[in-house]
């Protein structure tokens, strides 16, 4: 069924950044993993049958628990015949709509089967809804705002000091981000108008430079 996938005794799908692509035995889930929201992605799996008489099946997925009103799972074919001792690959889809984790059943039943062993393939589905994340973990300290902060020290006019602003991407996707700041004043930061893409629980430093050519207090 699964050749394309990877089949584990026990899956251990815990409650966030979910295996991709996995197939847990002992729990009869396959999960999808986590991916962005609005993202389609699709799996396909093998249906065989094994016997002398060709039959037809029908494909089917359900979503359950929240978001059971959605389309987040679904099949393609929703009908096929396989001839005897041949296969068919079938398509499963996921498209998580929200931040959570989404459950459902997919199904595979042959039509006017009578053994109760063979005319029913049913397993979980499990998938996870999640966006790319990334907060400065440096500098610590806040404005009256809330916004982090960064404080030069006092500085002699014509002189210049860097300071680092790191961000760190906390979440499970890979995070684009684009450095945008004002180009005028006595701050300057050379990755402004640059992205740069930063991985899963990684840490991408800019730096900002302060140059006052006059006196007083700037922001």
């Amino acid at each position: 069924i699964f050749e394309e996938q990877a089949v584990q005794e026990r899956g251990a799908f815990g409650t966030s950044g979910l295996p991709r692509n996995v197939f847990g035995e002992e729990e009869r889930t396959f999960c999808f993993g986590s991916h962005m929201v609005g993202q389609e992605l699709s799996e396909r799996i093998k249906i065989t049958n094994p016997f002398k008489v060709s039959c037809n099946v029908n494909l089917q997925t359900k979503v359950s628990g929240r978001g059971s009103g959605e389309l987040v799972f679904d099949v393609e074919p929703k009908k096929c015949t396989i001839p005897p001792h041949e296969y068919r690959y079938v398509t499963v889809f996921f498209t998580p709509k929200a931040i959570m984790s989404y459950t459902g059943t997919f199904e595979a039943e042959v039509e006017q089967g009578t053994d109760p062993s063979t005319k029913l393939l049913q397993f979980e589905l499990l998938g996870e809804g999640t966006l790319p994340h990334v907060a400065v973990s440096s500098p610590t300290t806040k404005s009256e705002s809330g916004q982090p902060l960064l404080q030069f020290a006092r500085l002699l006019a014509g002189r210049s000091r860097a300071l680092p602003v790191h961000l760190f991407n906390g979440g499970i996707l890979p995070a684009t981000v684009t450095v945008g700041m004002a180009a005028h004043g006595p701050f300057t930061c050379a990755a402004n108008r640059r992205s740069y893409t930063i991985e899963p629980k990684a840490t991408h430093i800019v730096d900002v430079v302060f140059e006052p050519t006059s006196e007083g207090e700037f922001e």
